[in-house]
């Protein structure tokens, strides 16, 4: 947690009246150069300040403090993300540092792994118009939708999950090809308080600066129109648009992307969510399917469709006693299309007389002659 949550804490336990302006000028700047502190005195000289800016915010040395201040809190921030860069470097296949009490140190040491992190390979997708891809060995996407789950998907397989996620708004800046676009994503950023932002958070400005809102709506739309991928279940379905909205920030009511929703699903399924919607209500009335929000959280909880259940033939294990899936040859095909007869069928056998019984006839009408 960020020590400005701790003010109140500190002002109990710390005594400002006691410590000059001066002792405690000296010791924001000692706590910077000084690589002997550790984090629990940064941290406690980075509170005392805040309190004392707080109790005279119209002292001379506000500015000052404020300055040293803001230092301080940028050296917390540097040693609190220590592990997760040490976890980075390891799953960049680098090896693996102590925590550095010098911050100059921590910094030089945050470059060098994060210049490692932030390279793009030929296999990561990019964005932007195709005709940036001639001559190139990526792959150019313009479509946003698309690319936002292509390049998401391969970074994690290639990077690992938690560095990806650690510089996704860098790596996704770099992967902008156009360099009017990537001004635009940079200045989205900007707009968010936060120095480490989620994925989703990181979507939603790459969107935001590529598309129009009605661009926006007529995405998410196509996509709720083309409707369920191959084998795919209601529910992933579902869950998908969800993320969709989420990302592109459609309005519950767009008609827009209602009306593709609903021309995706049959109309047995959309019977069946009315239904549902209807018992969680109080009234018996007509429901009518108007918001997005309710029709993808009733298709989220529904089961099938059929195909969705159907397991490719390689899945299915290999100790199966049904041996109709083990592949046949040509030659055993054509043997078993040959009439298979048990042995004590009588009615084969008085169709199709064995050699020995004919032989027999043959035999008694023989005799007979002689007889």
């Amino acid at each position: 947690p960020s020590p400005v949550l701790d003010l109140n804490t500190f002002s109990a336990m710390v005594d400002v009246d006691d410590e000059s302006d001066s002792e405690l000028t000296s010791g924001l700047e000692e706590a910077i150069t000084d690589k002997k502190h550790d984090l629990s005195n940064w941290s406690k000289l980075y509170c005392r300040t805040l309190l004392k800016m707080h109790k005279n915010p119209l002292d001379v040395n506000y500015k000052i403090w404020q300055k040293e201040a803001i230092q301080l809190l940028e050296v917390v921030r540097q040693k609190t993300a220590d592990c997760a860069r040490l976890a980075a470097a390891l799953a960049l296949d680098q090896p693996m540092a102590p925590i550095i009490n010098d911050p100059t140190a921590t910094m030089a040491t945050s470059i060098r792994v994060d210049s490692k992190k932030l390279s793009l390979d030929s296999g990561t997708p990019r964005f932007g118009d195709h005709k940036y891809g001639k001559g190139q060995s990526y792959q150019v996407i313009r479509d946003p939708h698309l690319f936002l789950d292509g390049f998401k998907t391969y970074c994690e397989n290639s990077y690992g999950e938690a560095p990806f996620l650690a510089s996704a708004q860098r790596l996704l800046c770099m992967a902008i090809l156009d360099d009017q676009t990537r001004q635009q994503f940079t200045d989205e950023l900007t707009r968010h308080s936060s120095s480490s932002l989620t994925w989703e958070e990181c979507e939603v400005a790459f969107v935001d600066s590529v598309l129009t809102p009605t661009e926006r709506f007529n995405t998410v739309a196509r996509v709720a129109e083309i409707g369920r991928r191959h084998k795919e279940s209601y529910r992933n379905f579902a869950l998908r648009l969800q993320r969709s909205v989420r990302v592109y920030r459609i309005d519950d009511n767009n008609a827009t992307v209602l009306s593709g929703i609903m021309s995706s699903i049959p109309s047995v399924e959309l019977n069946l969510i009315k239904t549902s919607i209807q018992k969680t209500g109080t009234s018996l009335s007509e429901v009518k399917l108007d918001s997005i929000c309710e029709i993808l959280t009733s298709l989220s909880v529904m089961e099938g469709p059929d195909d969705s259940l159907k397991r490719p033939r390689n899945l299915i294990d290999d100790d199966s006693d049904d041996k109709s899936h083990v592949p046949l040859s040509k030659h055993n095909n054509k043997r078993q299309k040959r009439p298979i007869h048990r042995k004590n069928d009588r009615r084969s056998r008085e169709m199709k007389p064995t050699g020995s019984s004919s032989s027999d006839a043959t035999d008694k009408t023989f005799n007979c002659e002689h007889h």
